[in-house]
């Protein structure tokens, strides 16, 4: 009995070991980036809020929370994170005898980037006639660590906030979304269909890649962060909080709800792009959504693919395109490469920004991949890393093909 009463006191002192061991770990200070700002949580503009002042109101907190304001690149960072408004010119695109533009568009970025990814595809939209503007999403932009205390109802609430605040201005509106933009797109859609002209998804996050998604909320209750970088791209966090990956399971079940239990369904047109190499998430979910719940025969779907295109996809509703492109040592297109023009003076293919981090930042292979010497650019699979050095790819090698592919679309919406 003694015996086992040792071993029972034993026990006793190891678990108050680990909880001090734990408590202290938790209550030591994180670097000011991964806290929680306080100003960049939540959505608390009203929807009476002119854009333009929602604008100002965003690149303050800006200007008050990034760490990485230093001299010559405050600007620049400040204007890749800001909200922004881009309008037609009025001698080719005038407004109506009510004061509004045709069209008009409100882009939203992914998880964990900024309006600075949907840039490329605004200034096409200005220039096709729309009045352009790209929203920030809570928790983003600023600090890492805003993104550990934010929830969907603070993206919904501001998702809803502009395109509210552009339906008096244009006499048709769309959205446009790229990975998590393009959920809180089709979810805003399968509730308010009437109030939209069309749809534009960009590798839309509707189902992520890994089986253990679900994970991320039993998850969060104890880890904060799955992912730890240092954050040296200034248009997109690095690092990746626990709670990111709990909202985006949850207003992925939000969207299985409506279409799956509620039998809602988009009826009105739909443009999709999709890389089928994507990591991040699943383009055959993708696929599967497009062809059961996106219904109105004008919708129009482009598939990059490093392969044969399998018989089972066929739809005229499709269109196929290589992402094989072996004379540029491209062999797949990343989620992260979509929206991304190959001169954009960041990600494009001279830019200044390399996205190695798939491997250890102390590791040779990193090294090798930021001085330049990948052997490969595509996706960050492991089948692909096993082929040599891989830098990530960050733009779309096809991206003027994309926009006439979206122009066509817009010719066959009255």
């Amino acid at each position: 009995m003694n015996k086992f009463r040792q071993i029972a006191t034993i026990g006793h002192w190891l678990a108050i070991i680990t909880v001090l061991t734990l408590c202290l770990t938790g209550c030591s200070k994180p670097p000011a980036r991964f806290q929680p700002s306080g100003l960049n949580s939540s959505f608390e503009l009203e929807q009476s809020q002119p854009f333009a002042n929602y604008v100002e109101h965003y690149r303050k907190i800006i200007e008050q929370t990034r760490g990485d304001l230093h001299g010559w690149n405050t600007q620049k960072i400040i204007n890749a994170n800001t909200p922004f408004e881009l309008g037609p010119n009025e001698e080719h695109f005038g407004k109506d005898e009510n004061g509004n533009f045709s069209r008009g568009i409100v882009l939203i970025h992914g998880l964990s980037d900024s309006p600075y990814h949907m840039r490329s595809l605004a200034e096409h939209f200005r220039d096709q006639g729309f009045l352009t503007r790209a929203i920030l999403l809570p928790g983003h932009g600023t600090r890492p660590g805003d993104l550990t205390k934010v929830t969907i109802e603070t993206w919904l609430k501001a998702t809803e906030y502009a395109i509210k605040s552009m339906q008096s201005e244009v006499d048709q509106l769309f959205i446009g979304g790229y990975s998590l933009g393009g959920a809180l797109a089709v979810h805003y859609a399968l509730l308010n269909q009437k109030d939209l002209s069309g749809l534009f998804l960009f590798n839309p996050c509707l189902k992520v890649r890994t089986k253990l998604a679900w994970l991320s909320g039993p998850l969060n209750t104890f880890k904060t962060w799955l992912v730890v970088h240092q954050d040296r791209d200034f248009a997109r966090y690095e690092s990746f909080a626990t709670n990111s990956g709990k909202q985006v399971n949850r207003l992925i079940n939000k969207i299985t709800e409506l279409t799956r239990k509620k039998g809602r369904r988009l009826t009105i047109p739909v443009f999709t792009a999709v890389s089928l190499e994507d990591a991040t998430v699943d383009p055959w979910h993708t696929l599967e959504f497009f062809r059961e719940d996106i219904t109105n025969p004008d919708s129009r779907l482009l598939l990059y693919t490093a392969e044969e295109p399998s018989p089972r996809l066929a739809d005229p509703r499709i269109a196929f395109s290589s992402s094989s492109l072996p004379a540029q040592k491209i062999i797949g297109f990343s989620h992260q490469s979509i929206t991304i023009t190959p001169d954009d003076p960041h990600y494009g293919s001279n830019g200044e920004y390399r996205n190695c981090l798939h491997y250890g930042r102390n590791s040779s292979k990193f090294k090798k991949c930021q001085d330049g010497e990948s052997a490969w650019l595509g996706e960050r699979t492991i089948s692909n890393k096993g082929k040599g050095i891989l830098q990530r790819l960050t733009w779309n090698p096809k991206f003027q093909e994309m926009l006439d592919e979206i122009d066509n679309f817009l010719q066959s919406i009255p």
